[in-house]
């Protein structure tokens, strides 16, 4: 099943189930240990809300049973699920004890990695981090104070 969605997520792609376990298992080619090109690994990263629409859509179930089940508010899960509101550890404890093939890990670094992805595409986030000097034991001093110079006379 593949889905476009509106939002403000990088990717608009939701895995199938079956695509979710793939990508849980670790499925690769065999022969070097890399990704399958094509695959959810490609794909990634996604906001996880988008991962649990599709297993909750392919088990069936509605929203707020699974929000019963997995005792979070079923305003939570919703917001979760449109992208407005990220996974806690708390929520990916409840999760992975929902879903026993995930692990709470899992879900936690689905979410770094969404987060991580919009924060790249910033453009806020990637001019302030052009003027940020890279520390370097081996750089002596002066060098890396003439480079901190001339960053902030750029600035000015």
């Amino acid at each position: 099943m593949v889905s476009k969605l509106p939002g403000p997520s990088p990717v608009s792609y939701i895995p199938s189930h079956a695509e979710l376990v793939e990508y849980i298992n670790g499925r690769r080619d065999g022969s070097d240990g890399a990704p399958i090109a094509g695959t959810l690994y490609t794909v990634l990263p996604l906001h996880p809300g988008r991962i649990l629409k599709g297993i909750i859509e392919d088990s069936g179930l509605s929203i707020a049973r699974v929000a019963h089940i997995c005792r979070i508010r079923r305003a939570t899960l919703e917001q979760i699920i449109l992208e407005r509101k990220p996974i806690t550890a708390n929520v990916a404890l409840r999760l992975s004890r929902f879903l026993p093939q995930t692990a709470p890990v899992f879900w936690m670094n689905v979410q770094i990695s969404y987060d991580l992805a919009v924060a790249r595409t910033s453009s806020a986030t990637e001019s302030d981090l052009d003027r940020i000097v890279p520390f370097c034991r081996s750089r002596p001093p002066h060098e890396l104070r003439s480079k901190i110079e001339a960053v902030a006379r750029e600035e000015a």
